[in-house]
């Protein structure tokens, strides 16, 4: 039986007491990792411009070509930075709160824990390469009726020809909301199959990116609905952590619950399994 939201939330904090500080270090070393990642691509983003803006006094061919290079490298260089150093930093966290809720004794260091081994490490960038493109694909596909209507109603717009497509440009805008609307619930409830995905990862090191999905999704059956509920029960302290201070101790909250959470959909399905 899955617990009540309040049930994992006084787990969560029975499990960070006395490790708060290891808690919110945990959560710093991420927090700064990103801060980094972000500023080098600023850095280089400007490095971007001002070449370009150079080459463009001097031939408005070679500045064009040569910012075409620069923001392929840009784009490049973003996401291996993402894919090798933030993902399997992510993932080393989510196996600390792990851990931590397990009652196990890690170091802050343990976060490290993905770039310890090759295997470890290829394995934490395909975890997060096979979400991504899992994403890309429900998200393309969820939203294709929104795309068709936006076009459909740019082409009536641009000739004119309201009366041919049989309705106005004012009311193809209703439909395009409709549309985009209906696209966020149908690519929100086929990507909640999936919030299982990182922590089966972390709980079950032994197996195949492959079989680290189709157990997660196993994992998701039935329980979709109530994470949903669960992650909303954190609306109120998501607003609060706008303030950027309080993100110290509710992103560790959060985490920690989410833990929690999960070893409850995890435990509750290797009864079932077990019964059967």
């Amino acid at each position: 039986m899955l617990p009540s939201n309040s049930v994992a939330k006084i787990t969560a904090k029975t499990a960070l007491k006395n490790k708060w500080l290891q808690a919110i270090t945990v959560c710093l070393i991420f927090i700064v990792v990103f801060l980094i990642q972000i500023f080098f691509e600023q850095m280089i983003r400007i490095f971007v411009l001002e070449s370009g803006k150079f080459l463009d006094g001097v031939n408005s061919y070679a500045g064009g070509l040569w910012n075409g290079i620069l923001n392929l490298f840009l784009t490049v260089s973003s996401l291996a930075l993402t894919f090798l150093l933030v993902f399997p930093l992510v993932l080393g966290v989510v196996r600390w709160f792990w851990r931590m809720t397990g009652e196990a004794k890690d170091t802050v260091g343990v976060v490290f824990y993905y770039f310890g081994t090759g295997e470890r490490f290829k394995r934490s960038v395909a975890v997060f390469f096979g979400l991504l493109w899992r994403n890309l694909v429900v998200g393309l596909l969820s939203f294709i009726p929104f795309f068709m209507a936006v076009i459909l109603t740019n082409f009536a717009a641009e000739y004119d020809i309201n009366q041919i497509m049989l309705f106005s440009v004012d009311f193809g805008n209703v439909i395009n909301t409709i549309f985009l609307i209906l696209g966020c619930v149908v690519y929100l409830i086929l990507t909640l199959r999936y919030y299982m995905v990182l922590w089966v990862t972390v709980a079950c090191p032994r197996l195949s990116v492959k079989q680290v999905f189709k157990t997660s999704v196993g994992f998701a059956k039935g329980t979709k609905a109530a994470y949903f509920v669960f992650i909303l029960s954190f609306t109120g302290w998501a607003f609060i952590s706008f303030l950027a201070l309080p993100l110290l101790f509710t992103l560790p909250y959060f985490i920690a619950a989410n833990a929690v959470f999960s070893r409850f959909v995890i435990t509750n399905a290797n009864l079932k399994a077990s019964k059967v």
